[in-house]
């Protein structure tokens, strides 16, 4: 890797490269290592000086310091550091591997732009609500979508944003603070609590369904399922749809009818937030039904021929 990176300098080689004398702080390295992570990879040498026309090999007496500059970037980048010397001189220098997912420094995303330099990313925050059993679609969706939106999407869906003992209802109502809602509208969404909980807290905001973006699951899409799955249909253009309007009721009865049964205070009180919930979302359902009803919903395997193109020009605002 050293021979390349002295063969770089000595053509005065630029193209994802950036020369750096005397120093950088660490804040300023990471957004570089971010901007190269965004990009195609690229190289960072210390110890030379770019007037814009000449490189001049100078020296690097410094440490760069990995763990200060690791904690200011995502866990997910990569990158290591080597020290070098040439030309009697002391040199160094960070190699920044292409990161198929957004690397953030301090919480911003940094990309290169055409001249060399880095610019800011500014990304929209699209939320996925689904069911489990919709996981393999929903991999297929965020994959495509982080591809084809050159680092300017950010997915946000519990699998990544959750660890062990994080709160879900705090998760599931941070949908109202995303750019994009994407809902994948499977039989079993519309039965959900926590799905249909997500969706009664999008519909707070009154203009919740200009953010809505949905794909309506049919019995054509099974084939995209790595498990065998079974009634996966979301019938809402027929007169079935009335029928997750009932469930609904007939849910919030049964609550209801189970927390007079039960006479224990500790039990009643998870039973009575459960009953809410389903309140809440008995009062939405048939609001929701109706939207997606009058709206023009698409399969997942038509969505999926065209790469998301109807999405990804909706989220970023422009043709892509």
């Amino acid at each position: 890797m050293i021979d390349s990176i002295i063969k770089k300098i000595e053509i005065e080689d630029r193209k994802f490269t950036t020369y750096i004398h005397p120093i950088e702080t660490n804040e300023k390295i990471a957004e570089w290592i971010s901007a190269y992570s965004n990009t195609q990879g690229g190289i960072i040498i210390f110890g030379i000086n770019d007037d814009g026309k000449n490189l001049h090999i100078k020296n690097f007496p410094f440490d760069i310091d990995e763990n200060k500059i690791r904690k200011l970037l995502d866990n997910h980048v990569v990158f290591y550091i080597e020290k070098f010397n040439y030309m009697n001189r002391k040199l160094a220098y960070i190699k920044v591997e292409k990161n198929d997912v957004v690397v953030k420094a301090q919480g911003v995303a940094y990309i290169i732009t055409n001249n060399q330099d880095i610019s800011k990313v500014i990304s929209k925050k699209v939320f996925i609500s689904y069911n489990h059993n919709e996981t393999d679609i929903v991999n297929i969706i965020e994959k495509i979508l982080i591809k084809k939106g050159n680092n300017k999407i950010e997915i946000s869906r519990d699998i990544n944003e959750l660890r062990y003992k994080d709160s879900l209802d705090k998760f599931m109502k941070s949908i109202k603070e995303h750019d994009y809602i994407i809902s994948i509208i499977s039989n079993a969404y519309l039965r959900s609590i926590p799905c249909m909980y997500e969706i009664s807290e999008l519909m707070r905001d009154r203009d919740y369904y200009k953010k809505l973006l949905f794909i309506i699951i049919t019995e054509d899409d099974k084939k995209y399922y790595k498990k065998d799955v079974k009634n996966i249909e979301a019938d809402i253009y027929s007169l079935n749809r009335f029928d997750y309007i009932t469930y609904w009721e007939n849910e919030k009865a049964k609550i209801d009818s189970k927390l007079l049964e039960i006479k224990n205070p500790a039990l009643t009180s998870d039973i009575a937030r459960l009953s809410k919930k389903i309140e809440i979302i008995t009062l939405n359902i048939g609001d929701f039904i109706s939207k997606l009803n009058d709206g023009l919903g698409v399969n997942f395997e038509k969505m999926l021929k065209s790469d998301f193109q109807d999405f990804i020009t909706i989220i970023l605002g422009q043709e892509k």
